[in-house]
């Protein structure tokens, strides 16, 4: 598939990551099968997900001082 990455980019304009990339807990959208006509072994599946942020340690560095469940808080709210 990372041989097809930019096409499918390109073609969907959206970013697009192998699914074992993927971090957080992200609102699925729906997916879709694609087969190759000439291998009915080929087969591609997108999975769409709505685009949410990554959180690093600091944030809660940053935010920390403003109390116990602000980061939790703040990353629930995102």
């Amino acid at each position: 598939m990372n041989k097809f990455s930019d096409k499918v980019v390109a073609q969907t304009r959206m970013p697009f990551l192998n699914i074992k990339h993927q971090q957080g807990k992200q609102v699925f959208i729906g997916e879709t099968e694609f087969i190759n006509p000439d291998d009915e072994k080929d087969i591609v599946k997108l999975r769409i997900y709505l685009a949410s942020p990554k959180f690093t340690d600091k944030l809660t560095e940053d935010y920390a001082q403003h109390g116990d469940t602000f980061v939790s808080d703040l990353k629930t709210y995102v």
